[in-house]
């Protein structure tokens, strides 16, 4: 049998290495063979005689689409009469230098009858197994990077793949203080299967025991091996399994996972490449969860000190949102004696505040109450009951506890996605944790600066009360530091409205700052009517339109009946129990009924028009500082679309496109009056969040760009230019405006 050649060609195919057994085995030294082209030298054909070898050949460009190894087979003629048969085996190099992304070749003997038995001996397979994973190792350790964790290691999930011929592969990540692992990646077929469980806590499964014993875990009989608990995966006829820790200088970080089915399969070989694999994988994440490097408080007075307080954090909490890209979020900072002391908020899908975070709630919130990172994903009965009090379906969501060296919880950041299909569920839930730890100085600092003013009374004016949220406040800049978002400073305020309504994003309703869960409301009609006549804004409305409205095509005699029920439940849900008979909210002239609008009831729907009012006024006048502000706090109250769970429901359509369209006329005029005054940063911010709200919107696009340019930042400017043209032909089919095209040309020529 001729020894195996070995040869080295660079990212043109040009040959910069040959051995001896490569010229032992097709006959060419390696002069003749160094510098040319692999395809002219090894002049290889198929078996009828025509070209396998050429530019661009098959395994070449596999390996160019991202492969590690891609073979095929060839006949080579000798100058001895007769050919050779050989299997050639491509194992990409990694990219990177003049040369970079080249391949290792290998050319092995076939037999030529196919019958003859086994093809290459088994210290050649060792060999090239040895081989394979080197190359495999080295692909993985380029493609590598903490700016793009989740996606270099669902990469480097594929490369072992590749090299290890496994079927799945998936990585699970530590918990703060080792109390769990967490699956973070995953690979390969039946991904709900292997989502069977997310989370193992130390000692339990295949993941807890490598994090208590930091040792690596391989079996060919999974389905009789009773530590490993996912019984989804052992019904899918999975029998081998492989899983190595990866270990950091002073902790584990995590573990690495490979599954195969197939009967020839070995865990031996996998698990050394898996070893070798950690190493680089545990340096990469070691340097992810960095965050803006803002752990000291940016201003030296008090003047001004709530919207540098709320600048910073909604940086920390803009780039969380930005980095995993989530529909919302908001960041709590928690009193030191308990409750909600004050919070910023960022899209749609987190309530205002949870009962669980309230001084002395009799269902304390789990995430804090456990120091972990909460996942909460359907099904929403598995949800610890607080959390079911608190958040409604629709959304995956993180509630990650901020917390310091000392062990003192400072805040609770929350992140929300609108999709259900987050693959695997717990995907960002470590990457969320580690940024969440660089950010907690930041946030500690805030919190006791916030608190040190407060004390001292010298942060906010007035309070913001009903008749001025509904009324005309002293001024813009009053009313927007007093906005609905601080009034959560103390859940049990005693100037808390007897009801509190959110209809912009999900709806929710509160009574004395406690939510009213939907297992509460016996009858889903209840709360039809209750948002009917919160969208008519206090307008009477006739029984017979109501009665259109909740059961159309219903018999009249059949529809009044149910609507006298309906109402009577309505107000034994939202009526203070002295008032029977004597209504304070849900009003009737007759037959028609109306939400009162002078009841004492703060919803954000009022208070988002009281303030757009206001930053309008105060811009008329010229005072840009009361206008801004007042518009700020018009957007913080905008969390998402009016009663955006009723999205087929067209009795308030036209209400939500209204408020839609003042939404994004706010984050326009703020950012307007943010450039004109100075701040491009705080105008980029309003006009990220208008393109995010509608993101065909042209014009926000080209006035983002403008911002983008005059704050130095000249290449994202040409890649929104290049976001918004993408969109509009992907969605309308047509091309940006002239004047959109002028502008880029402009940037561009700059």
């Amino acid at each position: 049998m001729r020894p195996e050649g070995l040869f080295v060609i660079d990212n043109q195919q040009r040959i910069v290495e040959w051995s001896d057994a490569a010229s032992m085995a097709i006959g060419v030294s390696a002069a003749m063979a160094v510098g040319r082209p692999c395809y002219e030298v090894v002049h290889g054909r198929d078996m009828f005689g025509r070209p396998v070898c050429h530019q661009g050949c098959p395994p070449f460009g596999a390996l160019q689409k991202g492969q590690v190894v891609a073979d095929c087979t060839l006949h080579v003629k000798l100058d001895t009469a007769g050919s050779l048969a050989l299997r050639c085996e491509l194992m990409a190099l990694p990219a990177g230098g003049r040369d970079g992304g080249g391949a290792i070749v290998r050319l092995l003997s076939r037999s030529p009858d196919p019958h003859s038995g086994v093809e290459e001996r088994a210290d050649t397979k060792h060999s090239g197994s040895v081989v394979r994973d080197l190359s495999a190792l080295a692909a993985l350790t380029t493609s590598l990077s903490p700016r793009t964790a989740h996606q270099s290691l669902e990469r480097a999930l594929d490369l072992l793949l590749q090299a290890s011929g496994a079927e799945v592969g998936e990585v699970f990540l530590a918990e703060r203080a080792e109390k769990g692992m967490v699956l973070t990646a995953h690979k390969g077929p039946f991904e709900p299967a292997f989502s069977q469980m997310t989370r193992f806590r130390a000692g339990e499964g295949y993941p807890g025991l490598v994090l208590a014993r930091r040792e690596s875990i391989e079996t060919r009989s999974l389905g009789s091996d009773s530590r490993y608990l996912r019984t989804r995966v052992k019904a899918r006829g999975f029998s081998a399994y492989v899983c190595v820790p990866i270990l950091g200088p002073q902790r584990l970080i995590g573990s690495v996972h490979l599954a195969s089915r197939r009967p020839d399969f070995d865990p031996e070989p996998a698990s050394r490449l898996l070893s070798w694999a950690s190493t680089p994988i545990g340096l990469m994440l070691q340097a992810v969860g960095s965050v803006p490097n803002e752990t000291s408080l940016p201003w030296t007075s008090t003047e001004g000190a709530e919207d540098e307080t709320d600048r910073l954090l909604r940086r920390i909490l803009t780039h969380m949102t930005e980095t995993v890209g989530a529909r919302g979020g908001a960041l709590l900072l928690l009193h030191s004696s308990g409750g909600v002391s004050h919070a910023v908020h960022e899209g749609a899908g987190i309530p205002a505040t949870c009962p669980g975070l309230g001084p002395g709630a009799s269902q304390p919130c789990p995430a804090l109450q456990e120091c972990r990172v909460l996942t909460l994903y359907e099904p929403q009965r598995s949800w610890p009951l607080p959390c079911r009090q608190s958040f409604q379906s629709g959304y995956t969501r993180y509630c990650v506890p901020v917390t310091d060296e000392s062990g003192a919880t400072s805040g609770l950041i929350q992140i929300a996605w609108q999709e259900q299909s987050l693959r695997p569920p717990t995907r960002h839930a470590w990457l969320l944790q580690e940024m969440t730890e660089h950010a907690a100085p930041a946030v500690r600092l805030a919190r006791d600066f916030l608190e040190r003013l407060r004390r001292t009374g010298s942060m906010f004016g007035a309070s913001l009360s009903r008749g001025q949220a509904l009324g005309e406040p002293k001024n813009a800049s009053e009313a927007a530091r007093s906005e609905t978002r601080t009034d959560e400073r103390s859940l049990n305020a005693a100037d808390e409205p007897y009801l509190d309504i959110r209809c912009l994003g999900s709806f929710e309703l509160r009574r004395r700052g406690v939510l009213v869960s939907y297992h509460e409301v016996h009858r889903q009609k209840v709360v039809s009517l209750l948002k009917i006549l919160l969208t008519y804004e206090g307008r009477p409305q006739s029984k017979e339109t109501l009665m259109d409205l909740l059961w159309p095509e219903v018999d009249p005699q059949v529809g009044a009946s149910r609507l006298w029920v309906v109402v009577h439940a309505l107000r034994q849900l939202v009526e203070p129990a002295d008032s029977w008979g004597d209504w304070v909210y849900i009003k009737n002239e007759g037959d028609r009924y109306f939400l009162a609008p002078d009841a004492p009831c703060r919803v954000d729907v009022r208070d988002f028009k009281a303030f757009l009012r206001l930053g309008q006024e105060a811009e008329g006048r010229g005072d840009a500082r009361d206008a801004i502000a007042a518009y700020e706090a018009a957007a913080s109250l905008y969390t998402g679309d009016f009663l955006e769970d009723e999205p087929f429901a067209e009795w308030c359509w036209t209400e939500r496109e209204q408020l839609r369209e003042n939404n994004l006329s706010v984050r326009k005029a703020v950012a307007a009056l943010c450039l004109r005054t100075g701040d491009v940063d705080r105008s980029i911010h309003h006009l990220r969040a208008a393109i995010w709200a509608d993101p065909i919107r042209e014009e926000a696009h080209r006035e983002l760009m403008r911002c983008l340019w005059v704050a130095g930042r000249r290449d994202e400017a040409l890649r929104q230019y290049e976001i918004c043209r993408d969109l509009l032909q992907r969605e309308l089919e047509v091309g940006p405006l002239p004047e959109t095209e002028a502008l880029a040309q402009t940037i561009r020529s700059s």
